[in-house]
């Protein structure tokens, strides 16, 4: 005994199965069978209608606009950062956004600070260019030194300026004589400049002997001036005994 009219044949391309209990689906509104009745089986065409719902905002439990492929947590969260108007959200945004444009008549705030570097104000987007907001540059906009800073640099350039005193002083005093140059130091110590010193030679003394006094006048300790006298003598005599030697040597005999 045969039925002809029972069931139906499966619409999914690879089957064409009969099936006496066909599944109808509710979007396409194809038959399928027990095997391919679902959307994933027979790779419905209008499956994504179904994932397309409105979210709800959880503050103030109103629909929040989707567009298709979004995501909906971050649509959610920019309502709420934006347009949400839920006590929560208001306080929130009030919270973050407290850099307000200093233009007359702005209301914007911004999340960070937009300071003009003519003017040393703060800005929206809007208004952070200085031709936006009539920039007039302030008085005060150029950083300043502090006192401590300038003092500093005074009293760099008052020893600056008492080195390179000595100095000349010291050179005009270092002339080729019969004797050996007497020069005073600041301290009141004489030393005394070998005549066979060069001029380089006799420069570099007088340079480092201004060094010491410096170093000696500004920690506050006296020198002590018998030391001092009988080093720079043996020095001097140590010099003198080593140019006798090399005169010595460019003797031709």
């Amino acid at each position: 005994m045969e039925f002809p009219d029972l069931g139906q044949h499966c619409s999914h391309e690879e089957c064409h199965r009969l099936d006496f209990l066909p599944v109808k689906c509710d979007l396409c509104a194809n038959v399928y069978c027990l095997d391919h009745y679902s959307y994933s089986s027979h790779k419905c065409p209008n499956a994504h209608h179904l994932d397309n719902q409105v979210p709800i905002c959880p503050l103030c439990n109103q629909p929040v606009p989707i567009t298709r492929g979004q995501l909906p947590d971050i649509r959610v969260g920019q309502h709420i950062d934006q347009d949400c108007e839920s006590d929560p959200a208001i306080k929130k945004r009030k919270q973050i956004y407290r850099n307000k444009c200093s233009v007359k008549g702005c209301k914007q705030k911004e999340l960070m600070q937009l300071l003009c570097t003519e003017c040393q104000q703060n800005y929206c987007l809007k208004h952070r260019h200085p031709a936006d907001h009539s920039c007039e540059p302030a008085a005060n906009s150029r950083p300043q030194t502090s006192k401590s800073g300038s003092a500093a640099m005074k009293r760099f350039e008052q020893m600056k300026s008492n080195v390179t005193q000595r100095v000349v002083q010291m050179t005009n005093q270092m002339k080729p004589s019969a004797q050996p140059v007497m020069t005073t130091a600041s301290n009141g110590t004489d030393f005394r400049v070998p005549n066979d010193y060069s001029e380089d030679e006799a420069l570099a003394r007088a340079l480092q002997q201004s060094m010491i006094d410096e170093q000696n006048h500004s920690s506050g300790s006296a020198v002590n001036t018998t030391q001092y006298d009988r080093d720079l003598a043996k020095a001097i005599e140590e010099s003198q005994r080593n140019a006798v030697k090399n005169r010595d040597k460019c003797h031709i005999s």
